[in-house]
């Protein structure tokens, strides 16, 4: 296999330095960039993590002529070589029967193999872990010269860590773009398929995929969105299974991501995205679904990029926080540590939009005299709070609850403490963030009640 990966590295070089050399037929990167892609379902995993590296380096400077928003050419896409893409190679290969569910089953065994890298070596794992290493340094070259993902700080940790690779998303996307509305609908069962499996690998190799579709901008992404891959939105928030959550808040991530080399511009999908994630729940889904769907929130508001912040945008972010506000008191642990995180998201980019306006000479009242409400109402709420546990707590180490009413004042003092609680995590989530400055009146004022109550 050394000899195979040695190979199709020296097949990758050769491409990459001839992909625009004039005299260089087509048909041969046509051939070379069909190859990498069958190798996706290759029986070695190092062979099919040099095919991600292949299919991008490839990939990343193509018409992707199908390409498009409100059915005008993106800015980003410039068809500068009409005859240059590599649909007439692709568009065959992935429309053979059960091609898209190969590969995804293939990709989701290098998944395996990241787990039981991150797993610590001891025993005979010693040499087995020695060896990925320098199989993974062989195989992974070209990963170093791609672009880095987030645009924003991961400091998001509510679920643990993902083995999401972007690297993989980015080939997914790749392909719809070069073979537009056809490559979405031969990806279309294998997706649904693998999105309904037990196994967590096959879950994250489905995020990768999804992901890359949403992020692909072609024409017809808006019909797909309508005809079925909103419903299968909905079917990953509604979800029981916990383990993969941390790899579909990353693929939620990559797919409302901003677009172009400043990440100012919005992908076609991210207000739909957003719309959908704001709809409530029912109410007889778990607190883990209720806390996934928040981390979903957060894991795209962060996204947003503050100083190119819609009308829409701002809208969408009052009216979370004042979802927020109301369920500050949550009954679950898990949820309120959730709308915490949220919180802080929502806060900074509201405040860094308006501070962002503020200088250029155009924020406008309405914006500050609500974030001034909000701030005040907050920081009042705690104060308040906070006296009337310590109120309560003095008086029942005096008497004990024997009577009704008290029992009546115990419920309302737990609420109130889990609104504190949320209160803290709000504050522990800002300073994380790397944000902290832009919302330095507000936890300087919450510190004192927080930590009051010990």
């Amino acid at each position: 296999f050394r000899y195979n990966l040695m190979a199709n590295r020296v097949l990758l070089l050769l491409a990459t330095a001839s992909r625009y050399e004039p005299n260089i037929p087509n048909n041969v990167l046509m051939q070379i960039s069909g190859h990498f892609l069958k190798n996706l379902k290759s029986q070695l995993p190092q062979t099919r993590i040099l095919a991600i590296s292949g299919l991008n380096t490839l990939l990343k400077k193509s018409p992707c002529k199908y390409s498009a928003v409100n059915g005008l050419k993106a800015p980003d896409y410039r068809v500068e070589d009409p005859e240059s893409s590599l649909e007439e190679a692709f568009t065959g290969i992935l429309q053979e029967e059960g091609f898209f569910s190969e590969i995804l089953d293939s990709l989701s065994h290098v998944h395996i193999i990241n787990d039981i890298e991150a797993a610590p070596a001891k025993g005979s794992y010693d040499g087995f872990s020695w060896k990925i290493t320098v199989e993974k340094s062989l195989s992974r070259f070209y990963f170093d010269f791609s672009a880095s993902w987030p645009r924003t700080p991961n400091w998001i940790y509510l679920f643990g860590n993902d083995s999401f690779q972007s690297t993989f998303a980015r080939t997914f996307k790749r392909l719809i773009q070069e073979c537009g509305s056809p490559a979405l609908s031969a990806l279309r069962n294998s997706l649904e398929i693998f999105v309904g499996a037990k196994e967590r690998p096959k879950q994250c190799v489905a995020a990768e995929a999804l992901a890359g579709a949403l992020h692909s901008d072609i024409s017809g992404l808006s019909e797909a969105w309508d005809d079925w891959i909103e419903a299968l939105l909905f079917r990953i928030i509604y979800a029981p299974s916990v383990e993969s959550i941390p790899e579909w808040v990353a693929a939620i991530r990559y797919a409302v991501s901003g677009k172009g080399h400043s990440g100012s511009r919005a992908p076609l999908l991210r207000h739909k995205i957003i719309d959908c994630l704001m709809k409530p729940l029912p109410q007889t889904l778990t607190t883990s679904t209720v806390a996934k769907r928040y981390a979903f929130l957060s894991a795209a508001l962060i996204e947003i990029s503050p100083s190119a912040m819609s009308e829409i945008d701002i809208k969408a972010h009052y009216n979370l926080l004042e979802e927020l506000l109301t369920n500050m008191n949550h009954s679950s642990a898990q949820v309120r540590e959730a709308i915490g995180v949220s919180l802080s998201v929502v806060c900074s980019n509201l405040r860094l939009h308006a501070t962002l306006r503020l200088h250029e000479g155009g924020a406008s009242d309405a914006d500050s005299g609500a974030l001034r409400r909000w701030d005040q109402s907050l920081v009042k709420q705690a104060s308040e709070f906070v006296a009337k546990i310590q109120s309560f707590t003095a008086s029942e180490k005096v008497k004990p609850l024997e009577e009704e009413g008290s029992i009546l004042l115990n419920n309302d003092s737990q609420d109130e403490i889990k609104w504190m609680e949320t209160a803290f995590h709000f504050i522990i989530s800002t300073l994380r963030s790397g944000r902290s400055s832009v919302l330095l009146d507000v936890i300087v004022r919450l510190m004192h009640p927080v930590i009051a109550l010990q």
